[in-house]
């Protein structure tokens, strides 16, 4: 059976009885994300280049698993926290130099992100990657009866954190094959398999791919822990802030601090802080009733005071004028999450 959801982009192509689910979703908007992702991600992002944002999501779902080939065509810094006890693994597709919790991201290091965790990706246009989601008492279940070592078990287990770990490359390009079939297969209205067989294969592939790490797990590296200290710094400061303030605030020079920036986020401390700003005003604008003056009450709460320059800077980046937003948030164009109503 094939299905048209209401939700511009998102298409449900099959849905069987069991919970077995495989659709596609042309994102234009960061903030929106499929139903089987949102269930389990919090996420947070900032567009960092200039255009229309455009992620493409191509999934199977089941009430046991996910498995997503996310596409992103913009430059954007994301951090997100896992909400339940499932296991995310990120298997590298395109990773165009981005970088996971400031690791160069590859098929020698794949991400595992884990209940209340919080993660971190720097993503660089044209990155593709496999988000493969287990609940963790089936991964553990299954590592433990696959004898996967002391090491890996620690790795993934109830006091682990969001981490990078160290893997076979060899291992990771089989899985990845493996794992786009299964997609491909699902995208032809191939699939004939129930949610069961889905669930097993896809808790297969995580468990190999597991297995060849060496238990290594990788840390933050020293520039992303300061850029994560800045922005929790920022959060709490006012509007507009001086960076000589944010220094002071972080014990750390001027050039210490934009060479770290740079290095995680491709920007300057005061080009992002400004881009994560006109990214909050587009989330602002997203979730408004078209009121009179909305636009300039949005941009003045987050410290905009000359509306000119803000337009003219909201669009640069997201290539649309703030009242183009507004009005295409009243006709319901982008939803905040896209939600997949039960068939």
């Amino acid at each position: 059976m094939t299905l048209s959801h209401t939700c511009e982009g998102t298409r449900i192509n099959t849905q069987h009885p069991d919970g077995l689910v495989h659709g596609t979703m042309c994102r234009t908007a960061i903030e929106d994300l499929p139903e089987c992702m949102a269930n389990h991600y919090t996420v947070e992002a900032v567009q960092l280049d200039g255009g229309d944002f455009h992620c493409h999501s191509n999934f199977v779902s089941s009430p046991g698993a996910v498995l997503s080939h996310e596409t992103i065509a913009r430059q954007i810094h994301l951090t997100g926290t896992m909400k339940d006890d499932w296991l995310g693994l990120g298997i590298p597709v395109r990773m165009q130099g981005s970088r996971f919790m400031g690791e160069k991201a590859d098929d020698t290091c794949c991400p595992v992100t884990l209940r209340g965790s919080k993660f971190e990706w720097f993503i660089q246009p044209g990155f593709q990657l496999l988000v493969v989601l287990a609940a963790r008492p089936r991964v553990l279940a299954l590592a433990g009866r696959s004898h996967v070592s002391p090491s890996i078990m620690k790795s993934i287990g109830p006091d682990a954190l969001t981490a990078g770990l160290r893997t076979d490359p060899r291992v990771v390009a089989g899985s990845r094959r493996a794992l786009l079939g299964l997609l491909q297969t699902a995208q032809r209205g191939e699939l004939e398999v129930d949610a069961a067989a889905f669930e097993s294969a896809v808790l297969e592939e995580m468990i190999t791919v597991l297995d060849s790490s060496d238990g290594e797990v990788l840390g933050m590296i020293p520039a992303s822990t300061l850029v994560r200290r800045a922005r929790e710094v920022v959060g709490s400061l006012p509007k507009k802030f001086k960076i000589s303030a944010l220094c002071a605030e972080l014990n750390v020079g001027p050039r210490t601090l934009g060479k770290a920036f740079i290095t995680i986020t491709g920007a300057s401390p005061y080009t992002y802080f400004l881009r994560q700003r006109l990214n909050a005003a587009r989330t602002a604008l997203l979730q408004a009733e078209p009121e009179p003056n909305k636009v300039t009450s949005i941009a003045l709460d987050l410290g905009f005071t000359e509306l000119g320059r803000f337009s003219v800077r909201y669009r640069s980046l997201f290539g649309e004028s703030p009242s183009q937003t507004l009005r295409r948030a009243a006709s319901n164009v982008v939803s905040l999450p896209a939600v997949l109503s039960p068939v």
